[in-house]
């Protein structure tokens, strides 16, 4: 989406009674492919009518420098979704996966995902 439509889109909550409880900001497609991601988390917070933002990620352009500016911005939670086998995925619990740029990632799943 082009960071002066998703500005209108949270201007255009001031015409709302009451505020929206979850911006989730994902639908289809990896929500951190926008180079603007962060940029908008920040403007959606500086909005009294939004509560919460979050996001769903499959994590793999979630680097430190990524998180960082994300966490900075203001979002909530980041929701990273994990799909593979479950004798893949119970093989990296806990563990740090190293990162093709700069650092590494922590990969929990809750063992009743397995």
């Amino acid at each position: 989406m082009a960071f002066d439509m998703f500005k209108k889109i949270v201007d255009d909550l001031r015409g709302f009674p009451y505020p929206v409880r979850v911006l989730r900001l994902y639908k289809e497609g990896e929500p951190l492919m926008n180079k603007r991601f962060a940029e908008m988390v920040g403007y959606a917070r500086q909005s009294d009518k939004i509560e919460r933002i979050d996001t769903t990620t499959n994590g793999v352009l979630l680097t430190l420098k990524t998180s960082e500016k994300v966490i900075a911005a203001g979002i909530d939670q980041i929701n990273i979704s994990v799909n593979g086998k479950p004798l893949t995925i119970a093989m990296t619990l806990g563990r740090l996966m190293p990162r093709p740029d700069d650092g590494y990632m922590i990969v929990t799943v809750h063992p009743y995902l397995l």
